[in-house]
């Protein structure tokens, strides 16, 4: 009895199907009549193949989304949020590139998608652009070398990357980080420990050590593999030094200089030692890249006339016009995208 209804029922629906020349869209109840199917005893109402899943596809816009990150240790950074912009010609269809940005301490998403830029870009060339969060009042991250938030930031980086590559078509070869300040850090930081997820990283304003006291100084580790990295620094940069200051010479606490980050991912990339020099702009920019080991590059843009900003952030009207000698944000996308993560076999 139970065989002829099942038979009864098959070609009920394809009857249908034919009536309708097979272009109606999905039923809403086949989700639940395909959930049924699967806790049943074994048996299954709908042919193999009759209906094909579509993937969810985020619409175009801008979003304010949680994560579960659950290795965490710190109870209540568990939660993390995170902005995320997707470009008017994302359909779903076409693997597209993905660019993570670590704004600066005390800074909000918000603030950075300002002050950066990337959604125009992200909207011109068709990349999706993510704004983590940091944890903690203080808004500041943990690379490790810095008082940070206590939060693991490398758990959760990692585990946003997965999340990102399994909601969106992102390709996993074209993932990168940048950030600013402590963001840059941070993005070091990634770069170090998550070479296997990201192509390439950038840090403006940023290092990879600080100076406790003349004799306790605490650095980025060795990275894990090589991985492209770019430096952007302004030689004015009050906060980062550029080169080393009087302060740190007389073994005071501060930042070590901007140009470590240079000299950190040299030598952690095993790059040839003469690199391609360019300058701009009346000598203010000064352009310097390395071939590397594995296919990889470091590029450093020093900046004369820069100091702590983001360059290309001010209105070419402002006294910084300076700044508006170059474009961080382009220049790391321009960087980026030339530099994806090889392929495996």
């Amino acid at each position: 009895m139970f065989e002829k209804l099942k038979k009864w029922f098959i070609e009920f629906i394809l009857v249908t199907l034919a009536i309708s020349g097979c272009t109606r869209a999905v039923p809403v109840n086949v989700s639940s009549l395909d959930k049924a199917e699967k806790e049943s005893k074994g048996f299954s109402l709908l042919p193999d193949g009759l209906f094909k899943k579509k993937a969810v596809v985020t619409p175009p816009g801008d979003y304010v989304l949680t994560l579960e990150v659950i290795e965490e240790t710190l109870e209540d950074a568990k939660t993390r949020s995170y902005s995320l912009h997707i470009p008017p010609t994302y359909d779903g269809s076409t693997p597209v590139p993905a660019v993570i940005l670590l704004h600066g301490v005390g800074m909000t998403t918000a603030d950075f998608a300002m002050l950066t830029k990337f959604n125009a870009l992200a909207d011109a060339k068709g990349f999706i652009v993510v704004y983590p969060d940091a944890y903690g009042a203080k808004r500041i991250w943990n690379p490790g070398f810095i008082q940070g938030s206590g939060a693991d930031d490398v758990t959760f980086i990692s585990a946003l990357i997965d999340q990102l590559l399994k909601d969106h078509n992102i390709n996993p070869r074209y993932v990168f980080v940048a950030g600013y300040f402590d963001g840059g850090m941070m993005a070091y930081k990634l770069g170090a420990t998550l070479p296997d997820k990201l192509a390439a990283v950038g840090g403006v304003g940023a290092t990879v050590g600080y100076q406790k006291a003349a004799n306790d100084i605490v650095r980025l580790e060795s990275a894990l593999a090589p991985v492209s990295a770019m430096v952007i620094h302004g030689r004015q940069d009050a906060t980062v030094p550029y080169e080393s200051s009087k302060a740190l010479n007389k073994g005071k606490a501060g930042f070590l200089p901007g140009f470590d980050a240079l000299r950190y991912w040299i030598e952690q990339d095993a790059c040839n030692p003469k690199p391609e020099v360019k300058t701009k702009k009346n000598e203010n920019i000064v352009k310097v890249t390395y071939t590397c080991q594995n296919g990889t590059a470091v590029r450093f843009i020093a900046i004369q006339n820069g100091n702590h900003s983001w360059p290309g952030s001010v209105e070419k009207s402002s006294a910084k016009k300076a700044q508006m000698d170059i474009s961080a944000t382009n220049e790391l996308w321009e960087f980026f995208i030339a530099h994806p993560l090889a392929a495996t076999e």
